[in-house]
């Protein structure tokens, strides 16, 4: 008859303490591997909607400001489509589409950006048009609206910007064509000049603008036509009143107090030349002395020398 020491028993219940643990753990990694990989899942269905980008093209032919989508540019632009509810800090919306949904169209001259944008609409009968201009830079949240959101700062990381950095402009038109725009979260003083022209149909009502360059500026700081492979921050959105939905083409990923003024979740737009590639108008300075105090002149050379872009 074999015998067991006390210590035998004791080693033999550690070993199997030790294989229970073993077990358990090996579960937890398989559970922690499933929830990774519902979570890459996620992200991979988030990312494209955080990170967008829109290429827009130089034309030579800028549209007729007649809130009409006639004009050749627009047949070759880019749309930047599938919009999301925004999620506040009081309201998560789980990253839903609206009910009515959202185009927008733009490109760009030596002068002006140029936008259309299309707002589908399901029951148009109640689309609230909102004020007439003599009542400009007086916001209506309640109203039918677009809005875009700019911030012209070529290349540069908007990661971390506040709203209160005012480094970017907001510019809104309703179904009457009234504009309200500002620069940054209370720049009020800042009045562009700038055209719009809207149009109300039977199953939508469409925004056409132009923009000048010149009028994007900051104070000591001067916007200049933007180079091909300039990247912009850029927010479309668009305001529904008989629905209080408010949609964006970049969704913010997180539930936040700021609404569409946090500029770190803006989409990219990017400025891309001719869709044939070809260069654009060279500028050349063929004599270029110091320059005195008072009237001064210089010589230049402007020529559209086309070649292939490498």
């Amino acid at each position: 008859m074999l015998f067991r020491s006390k210590k035998a028993d004791e080693t033999e219940k550690i070993i199997d303490e030790k294989i229970e643990q073993t077990k358990k753990v090996e579960t937890r990694l398989e559970e922690d591997k499933k929830i990774i990989e519902s979570v890459k899942e996620d992200i991979d269905k988030i990312a494209p909607k955080l990170f967008r980008k829109l290429n827009i093209f130089w034309t030579d032919a800028p549209p007729v400001i007649d809130g009409k989508e006639t004009d050749q540019c627009w047949k070759n632009a880019e749309v930047a489509n599938d919009f999301y509810v925004h999620s506040t800090i009081y309201r998560d919306t789980g990253m839903k589409h609206p009910a009515n949904q959202t185009e927008v169209k733009v490109c760009y001259d030596a002068e002006n950006l140029y936008l259309f944008y299309t707002c589908f609409d399901k029951n148009i009968a109640k689309l609230v048009l909102g004020q007439p201009q003599d009542h400009a830079d007086i916001i209506n949240v309640h109203a039918d609206m677009v809005e875009l959101f700019l911030d012209p700062t070529p290349g540069e990381d908007r990661t971390g910007k506040k709203m209160s950095d005012n480094l970017y402009f907001q510019m809104c038109v309703n179904p009457l064509g009234s504009t309200y725009d500002t620069r940054g979260y209370s720049g009020k003083s800042w009045n562009p000049k700038w055209q719009v022209k809207t149009a109300v149909g039977s199953d939508r009502w469409t925004v056409e603008m132009a923009i000048p360059f010149s009028e994007l500026s900051f104070p000591n700081q001067f916007t200049a036509t933007p180079n091909k492979g300039d990247i912009w921050g850029v927010l479309f959105a668009r305001d529904q009143a008989s629905l209080q939905t408010w949609s964006r083409w970049t969704t913010s990923g997180i539930r936040n107090s700021h609404g569409f003024h946090e500029v770190a979740t803006y989409g990219k737009l990017i400025f891309q030349g001719r869709t044939d590639g070809k260069n654009l108008p060279i500028v050349k300075v063929e004599d270029f002395s110091p320059l005195g105090f008072g009237k001064n002149q210089m010589s230049l050379n402007i020529s559209e020398k086309i070649t292939r872009s490498e």
